[in-house]
């Protein structure tokens, strides 16, 4: 659809940035619990989102020399137990906004990606967690499930979200200013 509609109506628009700020961290467990459905879910949104939202945009912002923010994670530096499809997915779209760096520089187009770790939000809520980890388990065929054994998925669910309580920076300004930073800031970072 933006295909269609971006060369009609902005031929002569300019865009200082992107804000590339689509995620999502629906699915985590094992590996083998993980479907490859859940790991194209992961990328289609994390990955192919931001990939999609530049090819259509980028001509606008080269036209100004302007910016590309990405949220990144720190899932796309270091991977993590239980988190496959979300940090294939922050790794790769890592990578592209990496290579993208590299290619507009000489169009003088910044590109520049955020990577914050957790935040206390109703994402990362008790409730939140414990559903994905039930919506998960539902799909794990029953030899994998014997394997594990319901066991395991509750202490899973319980030792997640201890680890998530005391990680979780409730201070969600923080990402608001890097935001804002990465946009209009003299010198941003390029992470």
């Amino acid at each position: 659809m933006l295909e269609v509609i971006l060369p009609k109506y902005f031929q002569n628009a300019h865009l200082h940035g992107i804000v590339n700020n689509a995620g999502v961290f629906a699915t985590f467990g094992p590996d083998d619990w993980c479907s490859t459905e859940e790991y194209l879910a992961s990328l289609n949104v994390n990955t192919l989102g931001a990939i999609r939202v530049c090819h259509n945009f980028l001509p606008l912002v080269k036209k100004c020399k302007g910016r590309v923010v990405t949220m990144g994670s720190t899932a796309g530096r270091l991977h993590g137990l239980y988190v496959g499809p979300y940090v294939t997915a922050k790794f790769a779209v890592e990578a592209y906004m990496d290579c993208l760096r590299l290619e507009m520089r000489p169009f003088g187009v910044s590109v520049h990606i955020l990577e914050p770790g957790a935040f206390k939000t109703d994402l990362l809520s008790e409730e939140a967690q414990h559903a994905r980890v039930n919506k998960i388990w539902e799909k794990v065929p029953s030899v994998v499930k014997n394997e594990y054994g319901e066991q395991f998925k509750e202490n899973f669910k319980v030792a997640w979200q201890t680890g998530v309580d005391l990680v979780a920076n409730p201070n969600l300004q923080w990402v608001v200013d890097n935001y804002v930073h990465a946009l209009f800031g003299f010198w941003p970072r390029l992470r």
